[in-house]
């Protein structure tokens, strides 16, 4: 099932089972790039750990996959669901320990005063009766959410209204739903004249509407139809501009002046601090004071296309994008036809686009292996803004640390063949390192070692 997301203050989605991605990830890849969904859900995935994310997703996108696994036994393979969802939308993934359930919870937030519960679930065929009130009985963990949605493959036998159905597990899910208020969505029937695919939410009706889509990503599944889904909501942070972000320039630096300028200081001050911290953060000052001397500053450009998109399937996008504004609006009739004529030679020059790159980048694999690790680094970053840890949603990197820590302190056991014997002797007093001596030679040979590179690390400093 895919749910996508198109604009902050209405909210378009896909919703349909893609029976398998695994052998679909260029075309799928491509399908997402021509266009700009806010947030994607899907069914029946049938991915595994070999599968990375940024296969499938350009950067845009946090992922959140819960995948059943590789198994040998064949009522093990399949299934899996994921949510992809825009970084500014700052998803907050709801845990629930212990839980086998193939489903993935997310807190989003729609502005400061409102955040919904986003859920995507896969129930296999058959499922037990206690695999759906599992199910149920989740949702009394995430306390307070203005909005629920919940979109799935429920697999249930379900011709039309479900509240009239004696199916004992439909009459749990209609419980449910009188429970939580929510209301099902889906009038598309399948190829059997069933509801498979569940749209279930407590929005009210007038702000949601969902319809057969014409467009989804992969080929439609005849049990599986593709859905179309519309939220309007107000939004206080809708297209805002990115905030400027300057950045030191090493390239065009004035080497000799930071050279004498750093000749100049008398460094024994640090000798007098007793909290390294504090040591640190007046020597850092010391750096930041010479660079801002010696050092121009250049505003950092947020790329909006990945680098191997070629200069015309750039035109296309923005072409695209101003089209589609033009066809929600009404303004001009002919405006619908380009858009879908624009969105289909835009997903072929991507795909295009992409065959290039991913051949050249295996041609020159022996002559300029650097640009494959290059590659292979930037489909291992997706790292969330936020962390969820006891039913506390993290936001602050600090805080976010503190909590893995916690996290850590509270798993981490011992190790059973620790030796006291064995201990390493040190004249180390609690919390602090004594070290006796760093010599001159000490710290050219640690220089000597560091690789020369004008890249800025996190400290905005290069090696």
């Amino acid at each position: 099932m895919r749910k996508e997301w198109l604009t902050p203050q209405r909210i378009d989605h896909i919703c349909k089972s893609t029976r398998g991605l695994r052998t679909k990830t260029s075309d799928f890849y491509s399908s997402v790039a021509s266009d700009d969904h806010d947030v994607i859900l899907i069914t029946e995935t049938w991915l595994c750990d070999d599968i990375d994310s940024l296969e499938l997703f350009d950067e845009r996108y946090l992922v959140f996959r819960r995948d059943r696994g590789s198994s040998s036994d064949s009522c093990r393979r399949g299934g899996g669901v994921l949510i992809a969802v825009k970084k500014c939308f700052n998803p907050c993934i709801l845990d629930l320990p212990g839980s086998d359930l193939e489903a993935v919870w997310l807190s989003i937030k729609l502005n400061h005063r409102q955040k919904m519960l986003v859920c995507v679930v896969y129930f296999p065929p058959s499922s037990r009766a206690d695999t759906y009130v599992e199910f149920f009985d989740c949702f009394e963990n995430f306390g307070f959410f203005d909005n629920i949605l919940i979109c799935g493959d429920f697999n249930l036998p379900i011709y039309d209204d479900f509240g009239n159905n004696k199916n004992p597990l439909v009459i749990e899910l209609s419980n449910f739903v009188n429970l939580y208020n929510l209301a099902q969505f889906n009038n598309t029937f399948n190829c059997n004249n069933k509801f498979l695919d569940l749209i279930l939410t407590d929005i009210d009706f007038s702000q949601i509407s969902v319809w057969h889509s014409d467009k989804p990503l992969v080929p439609e599944d005849k049990h599986h139809p593709a859905l179309s889904i519309s939220i309007c909501f107000v939004a206080d942070h809708p297209n805002r501009k990115n905030v400027n972000i300057y950045r030191y320039d090493f390239r065009r630096a004035d080497f000799l002046a930071m050279w004498c300028f750093f000749r100049e200081i008398d460094w024994s001050f640090l000798l007098n601090f007793n909290d390294i911290d504090k040591a640190v953060f007046s020597f850092y000052n010391c750096l930041n004071d010479v660079f801002s001397r010696t050092v121009p500053l250049r505003q950092t450009v947020t790329r909006r296309f990945p680098f191997w998109y070629t200069t015309e399937t750039r035109r296309m996008l923005k072409r695209k994008a101003r089209v589609r504004r033009l066809a929600l609006k009404c303004v001009n009739p002919d405006s619908v036809d380009e858009f879908r004529a624009l969105r289909s030679a835009v997903k072929y020059s991507i795909q295009k686009d992409y065959n290039t790159y991913l051949r050249l980048t295996e041609k020159n694999l022996i002559s300029n292996p650097r640009k494959f690790w290059s590659y292979f680094n930037n489909t291992k970053h997706n790292s969330p803004n936020s962390l969820y840890y006891n039913n506390v949603c993290y936001e602050n990197d600090g805080d976010i640390a503190n909590a893995f820590a916690d996290y850590f302190k509270s798993v981490f056991k011992p190790s059973t063949n620790y030796d006291i014997k064995n201990e390493f002797k040190s004249n180390c007093v609690g919390d602090f390192v004594k070290i006796d001596s760093v010599t001159y030679d000490d710290v050219v040979l640690a220089i000597r070692e560091l690789k020369s590179s004008l890249t800025v690390g996190v400290d905005n400093i290069p090696s």
